[in-house]
């Protein structure tokens, strides 16, 4: 009976450890889900801020990556590099399209095909990715086939030799079937409705959530993020190969928030400060030559020089923009330090403005130029030529008031009577003077000339005489 008891203590003992231990272990290694927001167009910054992320998830053992997206598109260059991140990354990549009214359109639906687990809020929107460059000014859609080359003329894009038309039809098509082939790689890897992933990227459809759901473009239509993961719990995604079971039940939820290196490459990608940064560069280089040693031109120029290059080196440039930017801005300098009659003047703000408008490759409308800073700079780059060339004109003729030309034009006083040298009096200096009329002391001469030490001299008419002291 002893023994009996000692052995219901011990097993109680036991039991009540390995209770305590579980609770711990399992409070200790709950699921955690990191979470960030992509609420802007996609471009370097927002690649920056996912790269980062994951590292961050990475770094953290974190058990999954949810990335709240709302986003009208953005640049192919960050999209394929943002999806690569997304397949790549060490743990499941669940893309959340919310709040309601948010959208994924364009890059952002690679970005939901790419991810591991894809959702959408009631009331959002997915598609529309066909390339914003392809449309023309007539709003048609590109041809879906291409025209049919002339017989024995090579199939290859780079080879064919065809009419303008012709040319732009073969160019949509290797665009749109690069982008479609990346789409339809995208939904096969994560089993999603291919054929109309591809209809966003050659027809421009786009669809609501509920369609989505229902056309297995993506695999859960929540209302939150809780309600979310509560139906993600028992969910098996490959993640590298490997069958990942995410217990999501009671979920950890961490914010990752971007740092000061992601809101300030956030600014500086902007299209208008990278634009303002440039021109501020130029400028203050430009002032630097004007005026040499104020040192405070050349070193913000410099800095906005640098900065602007690269951010420039980010985006999408055109290097014709770009040099009918500088062009006209060379334009203007020649106006300023050339008499032109305005030629100059008005070439250089012509190509000042072109270039500004094509000085992004790009007609998206997150990453163009607002009409409205090309106007302000075009008038503040004006304004500041002209008074460079107001500052120029007005050194040239203003008199010269130090040296022996400023005695020119002034009058003196004859300190005794001579004919050919003697002595005058300015401003109470005595000088060596010379004379080819007859002077009496005290008499007004004008000076009209010098040589060396010497004033020529003559007489002043009555009317202009007066005493020098």
């Amino acid at each position: 009976m002893l023994a009996l008891k000692l052995f219901m203590r011990v097993f109680s003992f036991k039991f009540l450890f390995l209770l305590f231990f579980s609770c711990f272990w399992s409070a200790s290694h709950a699921f955690t889900v990191y979470r960030l927001s992509i609420d802007t167009a996609v471009g370097p910054a927002s690649h920056d801020f996912l790269d980062t992320s994951i590292q961050i998830a990475s770094g953290k053992n974190a058990d999954a990556l949810l990335i709240e997206l709302n986003t009208p598109g953005g640049l192919v260059t960050s999209m394929r590099e943002m999806a690569l991140k997304i397949l790549n990354a060490p743990m499941p990549v669940i893309v959340y399209v919310s709040p309601s009214g948010s959208q994924a359109a364009s890059a952002g639906a690679f970005l939901v095909y790419a991810a591991h687990v894809a959702a959408m809020a009631p009331g959002t929107n997915i598609g529309a990715s066909l390339p914003v460059s392809l449309i023309g000014e007539d709003s048609n859609l590109p041809a879906q086939d291409p025209p049919k080359p002339p017989l024995g003329v090579s199939q290859t894009t780079e080879q064919l030799e065809a009419t303008e038309g012709m040319t732009r039809s073969y160019q949509e098509t290797k665009t749109l079937e690069d982008l479609s082939a990346f789409m339809r790689a995208l939904a096969q890897k994560n089993d999603r409705n291919e054929e109309l992933g591809v209809s966003m990227v050659t027809r421009g459809k786009s669809f609501t959530a509920q369609e989505a759901l229902s056309q297995n473009i993506i695999n859960f239509m929540s209302p939150s993020v809780d309600r979310l993961l509560d139906s993600l719990h028992g969910l098996k995604v490959d993640v590298q190969g490997n069958e990942v079971e995410m217990d999501t039940k009671n979920a950890v939820i961490i914010d990752i928030k971007p740092n000061w290196r992601n809101q300030f490459l956030s600014i500086l990608t902007d299209p208008n400060i990278t634009y303002i940064l440039l021109l501020i560069g130029v400028y203050g280089v430009l002032l630097e030559f004007y005026s040499p040693g104020a040192l405070y031109p050349g070193v913000i120029g410099g800095i906005c020089l640098i900065l602007a290059g690269y951010s420039l080196h980010l985006l999408p440039v055109s290097f014709a923009g770009l040099g009918l930017l500088i062009l006209g801005i060379v334009f203007l300098v020649f106006e300023s330090i050339t008499p032109s009659y305005g030629i100059f003047g008005v070439g250089g703000l012509i190509a000042f403005i072109f270039g500004s408008i094509f000085l992004l490759d790009t007609t998206l409308p997150g990453y163009s130029i607002a009409p409205s800073v090309i106007g302000s700079m075009a008038i503040l780059t004006m304004a500041f030529f002209l008074a460079v060339l107001r500052f120029v004109i007005g050194a040239l003729t203003t008199p010269v008031v130090s040296g022996s030309e400023s005695l020119i034009g002034r009058s003196a006083v004859v300190l005794e009577p001579f004919q050919g040298y003697g002595s005058v009096t300015l401003e109470g200096n005595i000088y060596r003077a010379y004379s080819e009329r007859p002077l009496s002391a005290q008499d007004s001469v004008e000076i009209y000339e010098v040589r060396g030490i010497t004033l020529f001299v003559k007489p002043v008419s009555p009317s202009r005489r007066y005493t020098s002291y």
